[in-house]
């Protein structure tokens, strides 16, 4: 299902649109907002992001916004599932940047094929050098994916007592330090902001809630 912010790039939605229709259940396309810094469309979701949420975009550390076209460049989603994306900078009638498109592609189902697929799945070598493939956000999905695996749980079956171990260690690591970081955190193990807040305030105090 689409969703709008009050993106001027209403032709740009549409096209967002027909992009995720045309390779769905696969594809996510999210446009960004710069101004605002926030997401202002998502179709085809994948991710568990909301329109009008943070875009967090000032972690994705691009030097260069002369350049139009950043990617493929690989990710990771909180469910441990691979993605191959490509990002388009957008600019308004005096050729200021003022939105960024990223397309978003699940190729996780696609990685054990070979032959006809390859193509599909293939991406660069250098991409994994590219400023948009190494953000906090995804060494934070890479953590989980892989805290996740060590622990022989999958994502949606954490029980408290999971979800608690996890966040202890995410604070250990600093990722709390962060700006932000709660929600993200939140998002990436689907509990409330809150929810983390009272995990954190209970780790920091020593004493066990009840599952």
């Amino acid at each position: 299902m689409m969703r709008r912010s009050g993106s001027t790039h209403a032709s740009v939605v549409d096209a967002a649109r027909g992009i995720a229709r045309l390779f769905s259940p696969f594809c996510e396309v999210i446009l960004h907002d710069l101004p605002s810094g926030t997401i202002a469309s998502i179709d085809g979701a994948q991710s568990g992001r909301q329109v009008g949420e943070p875009s967090y975009l000032e972690e994705l550390g691009i030097a260069d916004w002369t350049e139009n076209v950043h990617g493929p460049y690989r990710k990771v989603l909180p469910d441990g599932r691979a993605i191959k994306s490509i990002s388009v900078v957008l600019r308004d009638a005096g050729g200021t940047p003022d939105a960024l498109l990223c397309v978003n592609m699940d190729v996780s189902q696609f990685e054990g094929a070979q032959g006809l697929l390859a193509a599909l799945t293939s991406i660069p070598a250098t991409a994994a050098t590219h400023p948009l493939a190494n953000d906090w956000l995804e060494d934070l999905h890479q953590f989980i994916a892989e805290w996740c695996a060590r622990q022989g749980v999958l994502l949606k079956d954490l029980r408290h007592s999971d979800r608690k171990a996890l966040i202890s260690e995410l604070q250990g690591r600093g990722i709390f330090d962060r700006k932000r970081a709660a929600q993200a955190v939140a998002r990436a193990v689907g509990v409330s902001r809150a929810t983390v807040y009272q995990d954190l305030k209970s780790i920091s105090a020593g004493t066990p809630r009840p599952e």
